[in-house]
């Protein structure tokens, strides 16, 4: 099964260089790049964007970064709740 999962893996990492490659050969003839970052840090956002789409890709990275915070505090709050005592000592 292991085995299975990491050909599974390797095949999946091989294709996404190949896709890559294949879309750097068609997009040479016309190359306009677009692109944005948003580092999150201590929850101090740094954000930026460049190209002709980059404030679209940026409100999509802001957008993915709110709903990721949001899981993150939803898990941490009510995620602990609804796990089960691990302790081998039954409660007297």
């Amino acid at each position: 099964m292991v085995d299975k999962l990491a050909l599974i893996g390797f095949t999946l990492i091989i294709l996404g260089f190949l896709l890559i490659i294949a879309g750097s050969i068609i997009a040479s003839s016309n190359p306009q790049v677009s692109g944005a970052f948003l580092i999150v840090f201590f929850f101090i956002p740094i954000a930026g964007s460049f190209g002709e789409y980059g404030h679209l890709l940026l409100i999509l990275l802001i957008i993915l970064a709110i709903f990721l915070i949001v899981m993150n505090l939803l898990f941490f709050l009510f995620g602990r709740r609804s796990q089960p005592s691990t302790s081998l000592i039954p409660p007297s």
